[in-house]
């Protein structure tokens, strides 16, 4: 159970590295770089990036540059503000704005491009700099008091007609300014602002310590006969030499996904509790002294109440729904409760039957945490002759792309095109042009690179992790199409082979690659509320879920799949445990993820203490006991973070809505094609064409004809059983 929670924790962690922060416009930032602002020009004429020329020192100039124009810019608003209280808020402030606004977004896209592409083009210390300052310098205009009242007092004007996209344009700048302090007094402004300085500064110290402890660990192992059961992912991962992976050493380390794989493949359970329980108790009493966090999360957590209080609302919990597609907390809770119900009764039924199947295989005792994901592999991989490393063999990445742009292509009207009259940041690297064929087979709505293989020290090592980087949004103003990046770290090709994907690999292909489109389908006309740049937290990754979704299809499998060598297809059993994959202990891992969704809301909600708030849940959630009293609470780093607070469900939420959204394709009998065809239009009609210009709520209406109902994620893990 923990496994689960601490991959979820790592990859929750790392998708929200490349998002701006919602309310921390009050940051220390660090010296000026650079002793010049020298207009820097890295786009070619063509509006695409200048890659083969940009350096970390344009990248820098330029930044500075365009902070000081967006803050003149602010302060030349806010001056014609105080001058005309009839100031056109579209015209004369919003439009001027994003005139200034998108060119910085443009560089600082390039710059992070840049860093995860390449982290030796860009130091992390240089690159921490810009990351800083560009925070900051968007922030700034929802700290204006001008600008805030300005955008209220149109918002408020009943005799003005606004669209659907000024509508929540307008919204977002009043909830970021309320939420900024902006109705309060100065000296409780100040207070707020030293609040979130404070936030600031003991999240980075809390990110430093758990950083430290997960690395503190290393358990080395030299024995072949030690790592014989290990999968090549895990080889590759440990081994002193990744291109050699079954030449030893292995080191083994307390990192999330190294843990994950460690705690499937090792069959000694004395090494598999002793990895357990170092990851359980990190960072808390029973870790070494200088990683102690007790104190850090004390303190954040008293200025999360405080800041609650300030703004008048029952708690930190209640106060952040306002960011959520649903704003409320008892009804998260009574959707949580519908999930549990039967997730709960599913892993009752699971758990005898691995504890069972591991008794039958020599197990003395009964299960534990650590023991969980082990014999639940060895279960698995009884059940099926085809074993599930063997996929790779079946997923040369070529295939897998064609395959994924032809379903795009075939049910949504998106064609893929790869164009080669760009820059690129390394030979590795591809660039794409979409186009929706409903529209136009010409005009492209967006773009995006692909740089798909790891490389060394330039980046991370982990084959799991993917980044979606936003480079340029939607701007009717500036004339600019949503463009982005999509950074993988998949094995590179070799020996005369291609790159060949695991199964996960290719799930997480598929969840980034739906991220992208969120983007990439804006029809906005605000960069400010275009694609990933206005979306209620709770639903950031419905089309992440959306897309994974099709993976399961044997349709889909058949598309993107074919032996690297033989070209045989995917056999009939590989599409089973395909599709068993995502069903193994899914109720255990539903409530795994309910109790720490629910232990994120409840310890800012309620006035119990966070061990009665925890033993409850645990007693709730699961049927196995509690190994150690309160272990989790000190490494749960979304709780503590600024960006994840109180929003640790927004992936289970997301994965709910997007469940419902795709059962209404396999509603459609395969035989039905005109409705099935029409499921499709519907869907083009309003979640790839209306996108952000309305709330997601409004545009799962008008696709669904109703709400969102939760026993549509049960129905996708086949735990809801019909009377």
């Amino acid at each position: 159970m923990v496994l689960s929670f601490c991959v979820k924790r790592f990859i929750l962690s790392k998708s929200n590295i490349l998002k701006i922060p919602k309310r921390n416009g009050y940051i220390v930032l660090l010296p000026e770089i650079g002793e010049e602002c020298v207009q820097q020009n890295l786009l070619k004429e063509n509006k695409t990036p200048e890659f083969n020329n940009i350096t970390i020192e344009k990248c820098i100039a330029a930044i500075q540059k365009q902070v000081v124009e967006c803050d003149n810019k602010i302060q030349k608003i806010e001056k014609e503000i105080q001058d005309n209280k009839d100031v056109n808020v579209f015209n004369d402030i919003l439009l001027p704005l994003e005139e200034t606004y998108v060119p910085l977004g443009i560089t600082f896209g390039i710059a992070q491009t840049l860093y995860y592409g390449n982290q030796t083009l860009i130091p992390t210390k240089s690159f921490t700099n810009i990351n800083l300052r560009t925070m900051k310098a968007m922030e700034n205009k929802f700290s204006s008091l001008p600008i805030y009242e300005a955008c209220k007092r149109i918002k408020d004007n009943e005799n003005i007609q606004l669209t659907s996209q000024q509508e929540r344009i307008l919204d977002k700048y009043i909830i970021e300014g309320k939420l900024n302090g902006l109705e309060f007094s100065e000296k409780k402004r100040e207070w707020l602002k030293n609040c979130y300085n404070i936030l600031y500064q003991q999240e980075m110290e809390f990110t430093k310590r758990y950083e430290g402890a997960t690395k503190k660990y290393v358990h080395v192992m030299k024995d072949e006969n030690d790592v014989k059961d290990f999968s090549n992912e895990l080889l590759e991962a440990t081994a002193a030499n990744p291109a050699e992976p079954h030449v030893g050493p292995w080191t083994i380390t307390a990192e999330p996904h190294i843990l994950k794989l460690f705690l499937e493949c090792c069959s000694s359970r004395t090494l598999r509790w002793k990895l357990w329980r170092i990851n359980a108790t990190l960072l808390s009493p029973l870790d070494d002294k200088i990683f102690h966090t007790g104190h850090i999360l004390k303190e954040i957590y008293s200025m999360r109440k405080q800041q609650a209080a300030l703004f008048k609302y029952k708690s930190y919990s209640h106060m952040n729904m306002i960011t959520k597609m649903n704003n409320n907390l008892d009804e998260v809770y009574n959707t949580f409760d519908i999930l549990l119900d039967s997730a709960r009764n599913a892993q009752i039924l699971e758990l005898e039957t691995l504890n069972k199947f591991a008794k039958e295989k020599g197990l003395t005792d009964s299960l534990k945490p650590w023991d969980i994901l082990y014999w639940n592999k060895q279960f698995q991989d009884s059940l099926y002759e085809f074993k599930k490393e063997s996929l790779k063999d079946y997923f040369p990445l070529p295939k897998v792309l064609n395959g994924l742009f032809d379903l795009l292509k075939v049910n949504f009207a998106l064609e893929v095109v790869e164009n080669k009259n760009v820059d690129i940041w390394h030979k590795d690297v591809s660039f794409y042009d979409i186009f929706n064929t409903n529209i136009s087979s010409t005009e492209p709505i967006a773009s995006f690179y692909l740089d798909p293989y790891v490389r060394g020290d330039e980046k991370s090592t982990n084959q799991n992790l993917g980044y979606v980087i936003v480079i340029k949004s939607r701007s009717k103003c500036l004339d600019t199409k949503p463009m982005c990046s999509l950074i993988f770290n998949f094995q590179r090709p070799k020996d005369g082979k291609p790159s060949l994907l695991s199964l996960e690999n290719v799930r997480v292909l598929f969840q980034k690659f739906g991220h992208a489109l969120h983007h990439m389908t804006s029809t906005t006309d605000y960069a400010d509320i275009s694609g990933l740049s206005y979306v209620e937290w709770d639903i950031a990754y419905i089309y992440d879920f959306f897309l994974e979704n099709w993976l399961y299809e044997p349709s889909t499998l058949q598309m993107i799949s074919e032996h690297h060598e033989t070209k045989d297809t995917l056999p009939v059993e590989a599409i089973e445990v395909i599709q068993n994959s995502r069903l193994q202990l899914a109720g255990y891992n539903l409530c795994t993820e309910l109790f720490f969704a629910r232990f994120d809301l409840e310890v800012y909600s309620s006035t119990d203490s966070w061990r009665e708030i925890m033993e409850r849940l645990w007693k709730e959630h699961f049927i196995i006991p509690m190994e150690i009293n309160d272990p989790y609470i000190y490494s749960f780093r979304p709780m503590f973070s600024t960006c994840l607070s109180t929003s640790y469900y927004s992936r289970l939420w997301s994965q709910m809505i997007a469940a419902d959204i795709y059962r209404a394709f396999q509603e459609i009998p395969i035989e039905d094609k005109i409705n099935y065809e029409e499921v499709c239009k519907r869907f083009q009609d309003t979640f790839l064409s209306l996108n952000s210009t309305c709330s997601i709520s409004e545009i799962f209406r008008r696709f669904r004809g109703r709400d969102p109902n939760p026993r549509a994620l049960l129905k996708n893990l086949k735990l809801y059983k019909t009377e």
